[in-house]
């Protein structure tokens, strides 16, 4: 089983910012570590998980998503209002400082659920 969840990285301080905070307020996101989130994967009942920081690679995803939809402003304008495109540009230039910021890092799990 492959699962994807986006979950917040404490500093070695425990410390994240307001702004940050007020983000995972904002889209309501309950976020844990990645040793949390196979801590509740194994409650569930799932055995032999593995838990990687795939964050560089979300990065790199963002930035060339934004690349991409920025290059095709015009043609999204055609079904689009300008507001809708910057809305969506402001979402994931927010998310991406918060990445790089290594406030929040995107994890890739895998694991089996043991049915016996």
């Amino acid at each position: 089983m492959n699962i994807s969840y986006t979950i917040v990285k404490r500093t070695t301080m425990g410390e994240i910012s307001e702004e940050f905070e007020d983000y995972a307020d904002d889209w309501d996101y309950k976020l844990v570590t990645l040793e949390e989130q196979k801590q509740l994967l194994f409650y569930c009942g799932f055995r032999h998980i593995q838990a990687s920081d795939q964050t560089k690679k979300y990065v790199e995803l963002l930035k060339n998503n934004l690349k991409d939809l920025k290059s095709r402003k015009e043609d999204i304008l055609k079904e689009y209002k300008e507001a809708d495109l910057q809305s969506i540009c402001n979402e994931w230039e927010e998310k991406l400082e918060h990445f790089v910021a290594e406030e929040q890092v995107w994890g890739y799990f895998t694991a089996k659920k043991i049915f016996c």
